[in-house]
């Protein structure tokens, strides 16, 4: 549900499960998110990891492709009490890293 003179959108879900590649490699439980919003000409692509998989993470093939650390991290939700939660931003210096799919 988003709120719009905040900013802040929330959805709720469960916790992905890993998943295979189309290669056969093992990826870590995310979610595809695509975004669309007024003033965005094309829709921006991202994965949702969560904090917790640490193992799973780093071998993840995707999230290795990201060489810096502070890029990377965009991408990893955090666990915020019984939730997780991750700030997806659009400008820098800690703009959210977005896919070209």
């Amino acid at each position: 549900m988003p709120d719009f003179d905040s900013g802040v959108f929330r959805f709720e879900t469960i916790k992905p499960e890993p998943v295979m590649a189309p290669d056969g490699q093992a990826m870590a439980p995310h979610l595809n998110l695509w975004l669309v919003a007024c003033g965005i000409n094309l829709g921006l692509h991202r994965r949702l990891y969560v904090e917790g998989e640490a193992a799973a993470n780093t071998t993840d093939p995707v999230l290795r492709m990201i060489e810096q650390d502070t890029r990377r991290i965009t991408l990893i939700a955090r666990k915020d009490g019984d939730s997780y939660r991750c700030d997806i931003r659009l400008k820098r210096p800690e703009e959210t890293v977005f896919f070209d799919v």
